[in-house]
């Protein structure tokens, strides 16, 4: 509960730098929108709308450091606009996304050989380039694919096509079991503002305007809608999902507030010990039922 230090354009050895937009060096436009600690405890970030900054360090040594690329540069004076949902996937990649209209894009950072990746065009499995105005978010799901949600859709990448000379983006085909061969493409054109997955490898994607969707492991099959007129979701306009997978407790931050649906998975336990283990009815009587 107590202020600790604030990092700014006057101490971080000119890594944080006020927006190339604004002049003056201006404390209040140095903006960072992304961080994320390392499992070393390094902090990485991102200087959006720098001058001559981007991707950076604070690392445990307290050292500030830059990683800046010309990938992350949308013109010659200014790094992308808004980066957000930075994390770190199961290779101990990085990603990123730039929820910008000037460039929406996804990006793959590499802190072991300092390679990056951009991806600034989509293309679907069947050949279609995907117009997304904005791509909103990013995560990975339990077998190692990412996603990200667009204004498109959510749209997802294969493990085996990060580092393809043209990436194909996955947009999931939901038949219409109506006696054709039909299929539609996964929640195509919704705004997906978040995704988080559960232990079940199932997605609940929150949206700008329409609620909350659970789509099935297999991407397929739609479990819940839950919106404000079916449920008591708070909003219709979800920021942001965070899921404790100890409880299976979903958490949805809208922007009426925050709320919370009890769901139907939960992790495991690594092993049975007298810890962990409840009987219940104790004792057990001879004429019990249940």
């Amino acid at each position: 509960g107590q202020f600790i230090k604030n990092y700014t354009n006057d101490n971080t050895d000119n890594i944080l730098q006020t927006a190339s937009t604004v002049g003056n060096n201006n404390k209040k436009y140095v903006i960072v929108n992304a961080l994320k600690f390392d499992k070393e405890s390094n902090l990485w970030g991102f200087n959006s709308v720098s001058p001559s900054t981007s991707l950076f360090t604070y690392s445990k040594e307290k050292k500030w450091l830059s990683h800046h690329k010309s990938n992350f540069v949308v013109e010659s004076e200014r790094s992308m606009d808004n980066v957000v949902g930075m994390f770190f996937d199961s290779r101990d990649l990085l990603w990123f996304v730039n929820n910008h209209w000037t460039v929406p894009s996804l990006h793959c950072y590499q802190p072991s050989t300092d390679a990056t990746i951009s991806f600034t065009k989509f293309t679907n499995q069947d050949g279609a380039d995907i117009i997304a105005n904005y791509v909103r978010t990013v995560t990975e799901d339990k077998n190692k694919n990412i996603w990200i949600g667009t204004t498109a859709g959510p749209l997802m990448l294969e493990s085996s096509q990060i580092t393809q000379v043209s990436p194909i983006f996955t947009q999931v085909k939901v038949p219409r079991n109506d006696g054709t061969n039909y299929a539609d493409y996964l929640l195509n054109g919704v705004d997906i503002s978040c995704i988080a997955v559960d232990n079940a490898n199932r997605k609940w994607f929150g949206t700008n305007g329409n609620g909350v969707y659970l789509i099935s492991d297999d991407n397929i099959q739609q479990l819940q809608h839950f919106t404000r007129q079916n449920s008591p979701l708070l909003s219709d306009y979800i920021e942001s999902i965070a899921i404790n997978n100890q409880t299976g407790e979903v958490f949805f931050g809208t922007d009426e507030g925050l709320c919370s649906y009890q769901n139907d998975t939960s992790s495991s336990n690594g092993e049975l010990n007298k810890e962990n283990i409840w009987v219940y009815p104790n004792p057990v009587k001879p004429n019990y039922t249940g």
